[in-house]
């Protein structure tokens, strides 16, 4: 049995029970993410500029001239139109449009592109990618089929 006055200290708690002169916070800016986020130099757009000073290492040490070349190498060239057009996409929906779904579904696709050119430089990354996700799509075939 539960006494009344637990009773009572739980119902106090309800939304109607707030104090009515302290506001309420509906700010995005509370919480440990958006703390991170505060420190963050660059602001919304940090992760494409992360991105771009990424491949200006990639630039610092093969030098600028020879890694252009290899970007518009015929091999790389698929790479280089998807990465540099999703970074374009997540500046635009970003910066222009201040979509939050569009700017989050191109970071998604800027990842994606990442991801595949750090695996195109391992031995047979390529390969064990594609076995890699074919694995996963059939697992999660099998997991809701189930």
């Amino acid at each position: 049995m539960t006494s009344q006055s637990f009773r009572d200290s739980l119902s106090s708690l309800g939304w109607s029970q707030r104090d009515t002169e302290m506001p309420v916070s509906t700010s995005q800016r509370t919480g440990l993410l958006s703390s991170l986020q505060s420190w963050n130099p660059f602001g919304d757009s940090g992760w494409t500029l992360g991105s771009i000073l990424f491949l200006s290492s990639f630039a610092a040490m093969m030098g600028p001239w020879a890694y252009v070349q290899h970007l518009a190498s015929a091999p790389r060239l698929p790479f280089t139109g998807a990465y540099f057009g999703s970074i374009a996409l997540t500046l635009y929906f970003s910066l222009g449009l201040h979509s939050t779904i569009l700017t989050l579904l191109s970071a998604i696709l800027q990842l994606a592109c990442l991801l595949w050119y750090l695996v195109s430089y391992f031995p047979m990354g390529s390969s064990s990618l594609r076995f890699a996700t074919s694995l996963g799509a059939r697992r999660a075939a099998a997991w809701m089929t189930s």
